[in-house]
C-alpha cells in the first residue's frame, strides 16, 4: 500500500528502494535526478538477470508531455521489427503525478565520456567508431519518418558496461522533440506505394541546444534530414577538437552557423576527408536526403588510416577491465551491421525529395 510520505515523494518525482512499478520491474538503484522527474536502474521480478532503466516524467499542466511523445516515437520505430541502435521499450504507462517508460539499460553517454577518458579530444581511432554507430542509428529514425531534432553527445550512450554483448554499441535516446517528416503509405494502399512528404512550416520556435542546432534552427526554419546531419557534424567537431563558438553569445553563434563563409573555419582541425560536408549539407533543402553513403565512407577512410578495427576495444574498457579479466574483454564484440553497412547506406525505402503535391496532401 502507498503511504502519503510514498505519494508526496512520487509527486516529486522520487521513488523508494524496491517500489514495483508496471507490476514487473523493482526499482534497485537511482542513476540520475532531475527537476521534471528521476532515472533508475530496474530489475525484472520474473528473472533477476534482466535489468532495465526506468524514466520518469512530471506530469506538469499545460506543457508538452516529451516522455509520452518518447514512447510512442520508440513504439514507431520498432514497430516493423527491431532495430540495432534504437533502445528497447520493455513498459510505459501513466499514472496521476507522473509518466514513466522502461527501456534497455544503457551505459554512459559520449558527453560524458570525453570528460572523463579525453580532455583534449577523442582520437580519430575513437571518433570514427562511435560515429558511425551514430549515424547508423540517425539514419535509421530518418528512414521511420522522423527527425530528431536534437542531435547531441550526451543524447548518444553506450550499452551498460556489465552487459558484454551490447557494452560497445551505440544509442540515440532522448526522442521527446522528434517529429515526423513523412507519413508512410495509407494502410489501404497497394504494396510498394511510397511514404509522403509532410510540408514544413514557414517559420517555428527554436527547438533543440542551442550549441549544436543547425543553421536552419537558428533561423527558426522547419528541420529536415539535413538538421539532423548538421547537428551530427558540430557533435563530431565537439568530441574531436571543441567547436570554434565557445562561449560566445547566442548571436554570434547565429551569425557563425547561418553565414557559410564560416565553414571554412569550422573545418580547420577536422580531417580533409570530412570537409565536403558543410557545402553537401548546404546544397539540400528540407526535403532533401543527405548522402549518407558519402559521410559514412569519410569516416569509414579515417578509420581505416587510424588503423582502428571494430573489435578493438575502447580505452575506457582498457581502464575498467584489469589484466587478469582478459576473457571479459574478449567477449565485448560489436553486432556486425554496422561494419558491413554499404547496402544501409545507400537504401532510401522513402523516396522523399521535394515538397508534398496537392494530391499528397490529400492522402494524409
Amino acid at each position: 500500500m502507498t503511504t502519503s510520505m510514498e505519494r508526496e515523494l512520487e509527486a516529486l518525482g522520487r521513488f523508494r528502494m524496491g517500489k514495483i512499478i508496471g507490476g514487473k520491474w523493482k526499482i534497485v538503484q537511482i542513476l540520475d535526478e532531475g527537476g521534471f522527474g528521476s532515472v533508475y536502474k530496474v530489475q525484472s521480478v520474473k528473472d533477476s538477470k534482466v535489468f532495465g532503466g526506468l524514466k520518469i516524467e512530471l506530469s506538469r499542466p499545460y506543457e508538452a508531455n516529451h516522455l509520452k511523445l518518447e514512447t510512442e516515437v520508440m513504439k514507431d520505430l520498432h514497430a516493423e521489427g527491431f532495430r540495432a541502435h534504437i533502445p528497447t521499450l520493455y513498459r510505459s504507462g501513466k499514472k496521476k503525478t507522473y509518466c514513466y517508460m522502461i527501456i534497455s539499460l544503457l551505459g554512459e553517454n559520449l558527453k560524458r565520456l570525453k570528460e572523463k577518458h579525453f580532455s583534449r579530444g577523442m582520437p580519430l581511432r575513437t571518433l570514427t567508431r562511435v560515429g558511425i554507430q551514430a549515424l547508423y542509428a540517425i539514419k535509421t529514425m530518418h528512414d521511420r519518418g522522423y527527425v530528431h531534432r536534437d542531435i547531441k553527445p550526451g543524447n548518444f550512450v553506450l550499452g551498460y558496461h556489465s552487459l558484454p554483448p551490447v557494452a560497445r554499441f551505440v544509442y540515440i535516446i532522448d526522442f521527446g522533440l522528434a517529429r515526423a517528416f513523412a507519413y508512410p503509405p495509407p494502410k489501404h494502399a497497394p504494396a510498394g506505394s511510397r511514404w509522403l512528404p509532410r510540408r514544413a512550416r514557414s517559420s517555428l520556435d527554436f527547438k533543440g541546444t542551442w550549441r549544436f542546432a543547425s543553421p536552419a534552427m537558428h533561423e527558426e526554419k522547419e528541420q529536415g534530414r539535413k538538421d539532423d546531419i548538421w547537428s551530427f557534424l558540430y557533435m563530431l567537431i565537439d568530441l574531436y577538437c571543441e567547436l570554434p563558438w565557445g562561449d560566445q553569445d547566442d548571436k554570434k553563434v547565429r551569425e557563425r552557423k547561418v553565414d557559410g563563409r564560416g565553414d571554412t573555419d569550422l573545418m580547420t582541425r577536422m580531417p580533409d576527408e570530412f570537409k565536403f560536408i558543410p557545402k553537401h549539407l548546404r546544397s539540400l533543402d528540407v526535403y532533401q536526403r543527405p548522402d549518407y553513403y558519402r559521410i559514412i565512407l569519410a569516416l569509414d577512410k579515417v578509420r581505416e588510416k587510424n588503423y582502428a578495427k571494430f573489435e578493438d576495444p575502447y580505452e575506457w574498457e582498457l581502464r575498467q577491465y584489469s589484466t587478469a579479466n582478459k576473457s571479459a574483454q574478449r567477449k565485448l564484440q560489436p553486432t556486425p551491421g554496422y561494419m558491413h553497412a554499404d547496402g544501409f547506406f545507400n537504401w532510401d525505402p522513402l523516396l522523399i525529395a521535394s515538397a508534398p503535391s496537392d494530391k499528397d496532401e490529400e492522402e494524409i
